[in-house]
């Protein structure tokens, strides 16, 4: 019933957008002319989300209080059971098992999503989803897993800033995505990213090019690929570049918006 209430929609409209690859296949799946399809990623402000120099590093490490001897790991988006938060802090206990002098950093929180037709509705779906419910639950967790040293920030607006004190990105999301912003800042700000294999992210990695890639679900490929890049700063240096012209190339958000003007200009 729901597909064929998607399709008559579909049908209605006269052009069509999808951010990802993979969506202009699911269009296609609903009858659409590939014709009527445009292929438009997500965009990235580079001028904000941008490589630090030496200096702004070491301040933003010194004001976010993490020592300036360690690496940072980091995660940014919506803290919601799909994005894989367990699997990255069960990698992360396995990671400072051999590596001591790095912190992981957890930027993001989770609201309840207010299309939903009823307050219970929202309720409902809120706790079906959401991975913890506030910054000290979210500790919480993670003391239950075996961690005690992550850095949870819960929502915050300079987003930019905690992506430039850090050294990796990780994205251990299980499930299939659109096009993930989070992971188009930090490739943006040229950090070297750790993800899972989903078909999403396999549009803008590369792996061994543009990051490395791990079976999502896979703590043991995860603390692996985490701890390789921890060993091999020239390894992360040269993702992390390649990461960044990508995103300068093909995810830059003035192309974004030209794309967008000449779908609505026809």
């Amino acid at each position: 019933m729901r597909y064929m209430l998607k399709k008559s929609l579909f049908n209605k409209l006269n052009n069509y957008v999808a951010i990802n690859e993979h969506l202009v296949g699911d269009y296609v799946d609903l009858g659409i002319d590939k014709n009527r399809i445009s292929y438009i990623p997500n965009g990235v402000d580079t001028s904000i989300f941008c490589p630090p120099d030496e200096y702004e590093k070491v301040r933003l490490k010194t004001c976010f209080d993490i020592p300036l001897n360690f690496k940072v790991i980091i995660f940014s988006g919506r803290l919601v059971k799909e994005k894989g938060i367990d699997t990255l802090l069960d990698a992360y206990r396995k990671v400072k098992e051999v590596y001591k002098n790095v912190c992981l950093v957890v930027v993001g929180g989770v609201n309840p999503d207010p299309s939903r037709l009823s307050r219970g509705a929202i309720i409902k779906d809120f706790d079906a989803k959401a991975w913890a419910f506030d910054k000290e639950d979210a500790e919480n967790i993670a003391k239950s897993r075996g961690v005690t040293d992550v850095k949870f920030t819960w929502s915050v607006q300079n987003v930019a800033d905690y992506l430039k004190c850090a050294d990796i990105y990780v994205f251990p999301s299980t499930y299939k995505e659109g096009l993930s912003n989070s992971l188009l800042e930090g490739m943006s700000v040229g950090l070297a990213v750790v993800s899972s294999n989903v078909s999403s992210v396999r549009t803008v990695i590369t792996d061994k090019e543009t990051g490395l890639l791990f079976e999502p679900g896979n703590t043991t490929e995860l603390a692996s690929g985490l701890t390789y890049l921890l060993k091999s700063p020239a390894m992360a240096k040269k993702l992390g570049l390649n990461a960044r012209t990508r995103v300068l190339a093909e995810y830059n958000i003035e192309k974004t918006v030209e794309k967008y003007v000449e779908v609505f200009t026809v």
